[in-house]
């Protein structure tokens, strides 16, 4: 039970902290996601990009939920307060160098002035596929194609692959860059 709460904690808190710049924004006109089905820790890990940590860091006051429907409600509210009013969101997928058994899926949120010029707001991914694979993103660059009406962005992080082995956890990192494009 501990743990659990620690990792919702400590989860919450890491993506607070991640959005602080933009509490200020309004509510983006999007369709949100419905939380409603999210009842396991697991569901709410892969919704969010969640990880279970041992510790809070130091210096974080995270927010404490005593239900993982509060919890995923929260998490919500917090990506939809990353995004203008004026975003879009899009989905593109990229390939993996080190396998072909699972991809990226990256949510992009962004927004065009009324030159047609883009503007990313935020970058979310994960690995779709064979569930022995998962994601840890790290960071993103980008770099604008076609005077600026289009980009070009390499999402990097951490694929990981798990399998058990007689009863033994074993498990293989890949730092790997994807590029996908808006």
């Amino acid at each position: 039970m501990k743990k659990n709460v620690l990792r919702i904690v400590s989860s919450t808190a890491l993506v607070t902290a991640l959005f602080i710049p933009s509490a200020f924004a309004e509510k983006p006109s999007i369709d949100t996601s419905d939380t409603s089905s999210i009842s396991t820790f697991d569901q709410l890990d892969k919704q969010f990009n969640l990880e279970t940590v041992t510790e809070i860091p130091e210096d974080a006051i995270p927010p404490k939920f005593n239900s993982i429907q509060d919890a995923a409600q929260y998490l919500e509210s917090s990506e939809q307060k990353t995004l203008a009013t004026n975003s879009q969101i899009i989905v593109r997928t990229g390939s993996f160098t080190s396998t072909s058994d699972a991809q990226l899926s990256a949510t992009l949120g962004y927004t065009k002035n009324s030159s047609g010029l883009i503007e990313l707001v935020s970058v979310k991914s994960s690995a779709t596929g064979d569930g022995a694979y998962t994601w840890k993103q790290s960071s993103y660059t980008t770099k604008r194609l076609d005077g600026g009406r289009s980009l070009g962005i390499n999402i990097k992080g951490v694929l990981t692959k798990t399998v058990v082995v007689g009863g033994v956890v074993k498990k293989t990192d890949s730092n790997e860059t994807v590029y996908v494009e808006i």
